[in-house]
């Protein structure tokens, strides 16, 4: 039995269905299935998955489609966040998915966008939500990026009609979420910018509202930036994914993941990016929570001259984390080339941001 159930998820797994973006919503947006394998034909309901020959086996996979937790949403069983949140698990899932042509992965994913849109009624762009805008803006990649090196990964971006900022222009597998740092609740999280949006101009081709990026831009009004010119020094080099350390002073750490591949005999590296913060979230207990003891250092900040220890306000508790950014070829615009975080130890978190000047970009 166990040997069938191997066969049939291999019968699944070499059948090219199962591999091309333009299949992946006939999956999700389906109650019922029926799909040709390499060798077999499957068919799969809520409950049950059929393969020619006789064989039947349970589906808990196929109950986390997601148009169940559209349906869900609709009938109050989930709220908004927590559909956002499946939202972010089904662009996981759709990362592996394979285009001929890389100005389809919107047009491919649309169908299940626009049944979201009317369900939550929010404004959708270049594949993220108005509404969950910050923490879809915090992904990563899961494996080497496709990019060898800054230069071919800023050429790519130049000549791509797709945004840098977006998981769109991304072909390889990426993940929402921080290797050395994790967002658990999307509700504690707190914009840092006065204003955040994007807008976008729709293909002419297709004047299709869901499938269209071209041209589009975020827009960050009023954020807190500092530039990083700082050496980075590559955290585990047997790791697929690009993580990379920064050490600002002895007491702050920026944790750093680029969107291009850096060769793996390189365990250093001089950048000159700039640094703007997006959100920040609950790093540290806040010291109006029980959880803090006297003399806990995670409490403090610094010492006074006097040896008086400063406790930390609510905001110093936080983690901060926002988008590495390069200049674009056009003047007051750049290029998204990595994410960072800083963690509220010592003078991180958003204490590292205080002072700095405000600025009004454009990201394309």
């Amino acid at each position: 039995m166990g040997f069938r159930k191997q066969s049939d998820k291999i019968d699944q797994a070499l059948s090219s269905w199962i591999t091309r973006a333009w299949t992946f919503q006939e999956y999700e947006l389906s109650t019922r299935v029926l799909y040709f394998g390499k060798s077999r034909i499957h068919f799969a309901c809520p409950k049950r998955t059929w393969i020619e020959g006789g064989h039947c086996r349970e589906n808990l996979k196929f109950e986390q489609a997601f148009i169940h937790h559209i349906l869900d949403f609709e009938a109050g069983a989930i709220d908004k966040e927590e559909l956002y949140s499946y939202w972010r698990a089904l662009l996981e899932r759709y990362g592996d998915r394979k285009c001929t042509y890389a100005s389809d992965r919107l047009p491919a994913l649309s169908g299940i966008a626009k049944l979201m849109a009317d369900a939550i009624v929010d404004t959708y762009i270049a594949g993220m939500w108005k509404g969950a805008l910050a923490a879809g803006l915090l992904w990563s990649y899961a494996e080497s990026p496709k990019h060898n090196g800054l230069e071919q990964h800023l050429q790519a971006c130049s000549a791509s009609v797709l945004p840098s900022w977006t998981w769109v222009a991304q072909s390889k597998h990426f993940t929402h979420g921080h290797s050395l740092f994790w967002i658990a609740d999307d509700e504690d999280m707190k914009t840092e910018c006065k204003r955040l949006y994007t807008s976008r101009a729709v293909s002419e081709r297709t004047l299709n509202a869901f499938g269209g990026a071209k041209n589009a831009l975020l827009s960050v009004k009023g954020g807190q930036t500092r530039q990083l010119t700082t050496a980075l020094e590559r955290v585990d080099v047997s790791q697929p994914r690009q993580a990379w350390k920064a050490a600002l002073n002895t007491t702050t750490t920026v944790w750093i993941e680029l969107d291009y591949t850096v060769h793996h005999t390189l365990k250093s590296l001089q950048v000159d990016f700039k640094m703007v913060m997006i959100a920040s979230v609950t790093g540290l207990a806040s010291p109006n929570q029980e959880s803090i003891q006297d003399g806990d250092s995670s409490s403090e900040i610094s010492s006074t001259d006097s040896g008086e220890s400063n406790l930390r306000s609510e905001d110093d508790c936080r983690h901060a984390w926002g988008l590495l950014l390069h200049p674009a070829q056009t003047s007051g615009r750049f290029h998204r080339v990595g994410l960072f975080t800083v963690r509220a130890e010592r003078v991180g978190g958003l204490i590292l941001f205080d002072g700095c000047d405000l600025e009004d970009l454009e990201i394309v």
